[in-house]
């Protein structure tokens, strides 16, 4: 691919790679084989409102009450955490509450976080007229969340990783070829992240991309003093579709690698080809992170045809070093795979295709033609679309086989926390739960494309029946549903909601209260009848069941009955 020569800025950062190169190569061999665990939590879509205000209006954002907005007494009304499935963004006292949630609920009494990827959009929607959202705005909004990660982790320890999301440029959507102002900004105000535990090298080579493009790399994972996991901190609104601000990448070649840096995009797509050789070269997995997906989950392009084109193609080409790829933007939790179709002969000429797993997705999954070689994930948001979530996952890195072993989905059921907060404001917190994981629903050893090939294999086995069926409920497409939904209902019902039993144990309970009762019934019938053919006057006028005779007149009645048994004379019986 023959493309015009690169800019000054792009040579300066081809020179900066070089060097980078270099060092990396001069690295020292292994002494020893050993293994290493990590812990790294995925956040995104975060969109802090300090405008939010409990009780107002939900149709003015929630910034304004019903009196003021216009809207009547009848207006839909916002929660003191959030409002779900509105178009409101995320209160402080949500804020707040989901970063102490995450220390003590997520991290808790286990090892804190090695690595955290936090991927874009901490600033609000520009959805009110009349609050219209400035510049400074978006730099003000994301130095909160910076406060929070301050707040919630050792930065001294746990590596945070930011990507560049479509509300963190001003305005919204719009990134140009010659962003550098903006890049600068979005550097200091996450520069307490973006600096810490690195050294001066490491500090000059993160500024140097981050400044020339809005993307940067990392080292994350070290074995035998050898780095073996990276992390590349993507700037997806280069590709991003809706970005008027710059063009589609270069054509696209198949069997070529790019070559040239006329926009962003082609700088991206060199700067992240060359690095994931680099990678390769020294044995080395990577993860890849950003805002934007490809792809959504009903496999509609995100990204223009060339920079989908090229990166489709990349991904392929590195799958033996890309572990997998995080994402936000769509706040939703989908699992989408990267398939490589078995026809090609040769890497040049592979085809690929990524395809989402989802219910109606599944059967359109041919392991017959295509092999599963990637993935990528989309984790469900903070911001209160649907309940806030996030994912977490663990590593284990190896020089030799380095895999991601363990990835889980929590959520906050907002609604349910709402409800508790109107009884008792000064006793409710919001509090993550874990909705399902990998090992234990999925069934899948490693996430790897081998585990991915079997996960797919056993949820294709079921029959449609199956998945209906309310008796199976260990079927592996219903439990990645159940985990896809818990960011829209809650999957089980909390421990401190007003039903805590399961509804087995409830079924038994009402069984034994009905055959109770019924018992009792039987045994109140006897004790009348016993009553009325032995009990005295008082104690039969107590049952108040219509008149009573008298004494004299019931003994008569019992000598006629026992005459007519027997045939005795009456006065010879006794009663």
């Amino acid at each position: 691919m023959m493309l015009p020569p690169a800019s000054s800025l792009a040579a300066a950062a081809a020179l900066q790679l070089c060097c980078y190169l270099a060092v990396v190569r001069a690295s020292p061999a292994p002494s020893h084989h050993s293994v290493a665990q990590k812990r790294f939590l995925h956040i995104t879509d975060v969109h802090y409102d300090p405008f939010y205000v409990a009780n107002s209006d939900v149709s003015t954002q929630c910034h304004r009450r019903g009196e003021d907005a216009g809207s009547g007494a009848k207006a839909e009304r916002a929660f003191h955490f959030g409002t779900r499935g509105s178009i409101c963004d995320s209160p402080m006292a949500m804020i707040q509450d989901v970063f102490a949630s995450i220390q003590r609920d997520v991290i808790g009494t286990q090892q804190p976080p090695d690595v955290v990827f936090w991927t874009g959009d901490s600033s609000r929607h520009d959805r009110d007229t009349q609050f219209p959202k400035e510049e400074d705005e978006v730099y003000a909004e994301n130095s909160e969340v910076v406060y929070w990660i301050e707040k919630t982790f050792d930065l001294a320890r746990t590596a945070v990783i930011p990507a560049v999301g479509n509300w963190d440029v001003f305005p919204h959507n719009f990134l140009s070829d010659h962003a550098t102002a903006a890049f600068s900004k979005l550097y200091l105000t996450w520069k307490p992240v973006l600096e810490i535990g690195l050294d001066e090298s490491e500090v000059n080579r993160t500024r140097g991309t981050f400044l020339a493009g809005g993307w940067f790399d990392r080292n994350i994972g070290m074995v035998n003093n050898k780095v073996a996991l990276r992390a590349f901190s993507m700037n997806t609104m280069t590709w991003f579709a809706e970005n008027l601000g710059t063009e589609d990448c270069s054509s696209y070649a198949p069997g070529e690698t790019p070559q040239g840096s006329t926009t962003l995009g082609d700088a991206q797509l060199v700067w992240l080809w060359t690095e994931l050789q680099v990678a390769r070269a020294n044995n080395q997995k990577a993860i890849l992170i950003g805002h934007v997906p490809p792809t959504d989950g009903n496999d509609q392009a995100l990204y223009r045809p060339q920079c989908l084109a090229w990166f489709t193609q990349m991904s392929g080409e590195f799958s033996d070093v890309i572990l997998s790829q995080y994402y936000g933007h769509v706040n939703k939790d989908i699992v989408s795979l990267l398939l490589r179709s078995r026809k090609a002969k040769s890497g040049s000429d592979a085809q690929y295709i990524i395809k989402a797993v989802t219910p109606t997705s599944l059967s359109q999954i041919d392991l017959n033609a295509y092999s599963i070689v990637g993935n990528f994930k989309t984790s469900g948001s903070i911001v209160p679309v649907h309940n806030p979530t996030l994912k977490a996952g663990l590593l284990a890195l190896d020089e030799r086989s380095t895999k991601i072993t363990q990835e889980s989905q929590w959520y906050i059921d907002l609604n349910h926390a709402n409800e508790r907060y109107a009884a008792s404001p000064s006793t409710t917190t919001l509090k993550f739960r874990e909705a399902c994981r990998t090992d234990k629903e999925y069934l899948m050893s490693a996430l790897d494309p081998a585990g991915y090939t079997e996960w797919i294999k056993r949820m294709q086995a079921d029959s449609v029946s199956a998945l209906a069926s309310k008796k199976k409920k260990d079927h592996p497409l219903r439990t990645y549903q159940l985990c896809i939904d818990s960011n829209i209902k809650a999957p089980r019902a909390d421990t401190d909601s007003h039903l805590s039993l399961s509804p087995a144990v409830v079924r038994g309970v009402l069984i034994v209260a009905g055959l109770l009762f019924i018992g009792s019934l039987g045994g109140f019938y006897i004790y009348v009848k016993q009553l009325e053919n032995q009990g005295d006057v008082l104690e039969r006028q107590r049952l108040l069941f219509g008149g009573v005779e008298p004494d004299h007149l019931r003994r008569a009645q019992r000598v006629a009955g026992r005459v007519r048994e027997t045939g005795l004379d009456a006065q010879n019986i006794t009663i």
